[in-house]
């Protein structure tokens, strides 16, 4: 349970990299060491079309990046007062973040990631605002009693998808 849970964290943060939600700026850091900071327009035939500050609209090939991420620490606007960083927290946010780089690496499964957020079932569970905040908290326990999120992972879609995530980080290992 512990390996598909983490397949769903990790799904959903992509899903908030790839829908590039208005206003949602991301850093996107390219193999040449720089960084840029905008949004992410979408992806097609494996070219980003950023939206960057002070630069307007870009296409950038994605083999030219390393890595997208939010612009802020994940997690920190999403956690409950008085709560601390747990280590089971912080171990499941590291482990998120390396799968994440080979995973947006993948052309494959980013556009299949792209058709699911066109879904408009999965896109009505997703409009749940409550499902991102305990995503980015971390907190297994969270996620398991959200409800969004339980009607995502029995999503058939979904299921589909976090099999093939889970079958290229098996690979990987």
């Amino acid at each position: 349970m512990k390996k598909y849970l983490l397949t769903f964290i990790l799904t959903i943060t992509l899903f908030n990299l790839a829908s590039a939600a208005p206003k949602t700026l991301k850093v996107i850091t390219l193999k040449g060491g720089s960084s840029l900071k905008g949004e992410v327009i979408q992806l097609k035939d494996g070219i980003y079309t950023l939206d960057i500050l002070d630069l307007g609209r870009m296409n950038i090939p994605e083999s030219d990046i390393l890595s997208i991420t939010s612009s802020q620490v994940p997690g920190s606007q999403y956690s409950q007062p008085g709560e601390n960083n747990h280590p089971q927290k912080e171990q499941i946010k590291n482990q998120v973040n390396q799968i994440q780089k080979d995973i947006l690496s993948d052309p494959g499964l980013m556009i299949e990631l792209q058709n699911i957020i066109n879904d408009e079932e999965v896109q009505a569970m997703l409009s749940d605002p409550k499902l991102l905040n305990d995503i980015l908290s971390y907190d297994p326990q969270r996620i398991q009693q959200n409800n969004s999120a339980q009607d995502l992972m029995q999503n058939e879609k979904m299921q589909e998808l976090m099999e093939k995530i889970l079958q290229k980080t098996s690979a990987q290992e």
